[in-house]
């Protein structure tokens, strides 16, 4: 248990035109049968917007949670409670995990019995550990049940590797799953469920405002552990999450594959930062429809480094309803071209639909877009891929892949409309792997010229990036090396 020593010693169509990036919000014709979280919280949360927009306010979504006393469904000893886990013995009793206890997670810790409604939640400040054995730690919340991990910009909650710091490495343990009642594609008929990777529970259902909880002030490190040769553990994984579910300034770092991936639902994210993957940032599959603001993905000099987005409606029948269709917004991609693999800053691919506006896609090695399979080029070429305001500063902007292109476009067709796609430097102050400044330097041309949405979910931002002239990464993320 050396582990536990040390730790308690611690529109394309081609057109692209700006003009036309409108987007509404979707009224669901379905009951609401939202899961209310019966959480304690401490005031509605700070509420200081950043007039221009600049997303720092956090008047929106739940303020910091209490709970007491400590709860351990394990073995606690010496202030630590030890939580072994298996499908077959999940956990069906409300938590309250807080900073009075240190927690060790041994295998997948299962949360509800994917029937009946458990909520774990977790207080700002407390840490969770995860076993670095087999088979891989990882929690994960089962349908009709909730996570509430509500940390402050001063107490994040964590969620990292058991090793000793600077013996951590990517893919240490599992991750975070959440499964949900969304809908999902990939199923002949029926109400669409579906097994998550790696046995880790059934989602997907009717319910596309469905309530799995809220992540807010929250870390996420060295996960990403192998299951087989060909699955791996995400970062976090979203399985089927539904809009009324929260995510709101989390932080993924180095994991050993995706930060984060999103299998069909309708869940929508704010103030990401994805640092250091080992595959790709920001991937989606199986009909995801939610929403994206404020995004910051930092692939390292590192083995695996990939795509920015990697992006699939469905592997095996790519006009699979319903279909990924997101909406994001204010990105900043962030790519190495001295990693040895190397990738896309943004891969559609398979059928997915996308609306990408305010974006920045820079440094990656291989191209700054990737558009793939005839499915996916006929959706572009109906109007359902658009780009509005991007700022593309690549050595290869445009991947252009005649075979699988049904036109034939040309990079020199696709960059004609620059008040949609402009190729400039946008002038990121830093991309240091220990210490990033993702805020563009003075006098870039990222810091105006943004589209502002229509749809309420986004804020007002003029800028183009996941940041303007403040920096909401500042004083509850870091970036270590092990």
């Amino acid at each position: 248990m050396n582990a536990m020593n040390g730790m308690k010693a611690i529109a394309l169509s081609l057109c692209l035109a700006a003009t036309s990036w409108m987007v509404t919000g979707c009224d669901d014709d379905e009951e609401d049968t939202n899961r209310d979280t019966d959480t304690t919280t401490t005031g509605e949360g700070e509420g200081e917007g950043e007039g221009e927009g600049e997303g720092e306010g956090e008047g929106e979504g739940e303020g910091e949670v209490e709970c007491s006393p400590a709860t351990c469904p394990g073995t606690e000893a010496e202030g630590v409670c030890e939580i072994t886990g298996s499908p077959t013995n999940p956990i069906t009793e409300d938590q309250c995990w807080n900073s009075e206890l240190v927690y060790y997670i041994v295998g997948g810790v299962f949360i509800g019995d994917d029937a009946n409604e458990t909520v774990l939640t977790i207080e700002a400040g407390t840490e969770i550990y995860g076993d670095t054995g087999d088979p891989p730690s990882a929690i994960i919340v089962q349908r009709h049940s909730k996570i509430v991990a509500n940390g402050t910009k001063e107490a994040p909650v964590l969620f990292t590797s058991a090793n000793d710091t600077g013996k951590r490495s990517p893919g240490d343990w599992g991750g975070l799953v959440i499964n949900g009642l969304a809908k999902v594609n990939g199923c002949s008929s029926g109400t669409c469920e579906l097994e998550g990777e790696g046995g880790t529970g059934l989602y997907g259902g009717n319910t596309d405002n469905d309530n799995s909880g809220s992540l807010k002030y929250v870390r996420i490190e060295f996960a990403g552990h192998q299951i087989t040769p060909e699955t791996e553990f995400n970062g976090l994984a979203l399985q089927g999450v539904g809009s009324a579910t929260q995510i709101d300034y989390v932080h993924i770092h180095r994991p050993s594959d995706d930060a984060i991936e999103f299998f069909g639902g309708n869940v929508n994210v704010k103030h990401l930062v994805l640092s250091g993957t080992q595959d790709d940032c920001f991937d989606w599959t199986s009909g995801w429809r939610g929403k994206a603001q404020f995004v910051v993905c930092h692939q390292f000099n590192l083995a695996g480094a990939e795509n920015g987005i990697e992006a699939d409606n469905l592997k095996d029948k790519e006009d699979s309803e319903p279909r990924s269709a997101p909406t994001l917004s204010n990105f900043t991609f962030l790519g190495s071209d001295s990693a040895p693999d190397g990738g896309h800053g943004i891969k559609l691919r398979r059928g997915t639909d996308a609306t990408i506006a305010n974006t920045i896609v820079t440094g990656f090695k291989k191209s700054g877009l990737d558009i793939d399979t005839l499915e996916t080029w006929n959706r572009a070429d109906g109007g359902h891929i658009s780009f509005a305001q991007c700022i593309f500063d690549n050595t290869k902007n445009y991947n252009d892949d005649a075979d699988k292109n049904p036109a034939e476009h040309s990079e020199t067709e696709f960059m004609a409309d620059e008040t949609a796609i402009s190729t400039v430097d946008p002038q990121i102050t830093s991309a240091s792997e220990t210490a990033p400044n993702y805020k563009p330097a003075a006098g870039s041309p990222a810091l105006s010229g943004g589209v502002i949405p229509t749809d309420s979910f986004f804020d007002a931002a003029q800028f183009i990036g996941a940041m303007g002239t403040e920096d909401w990464t500042a004083d509850w993320t870091e970036y270590p090396s092990n």
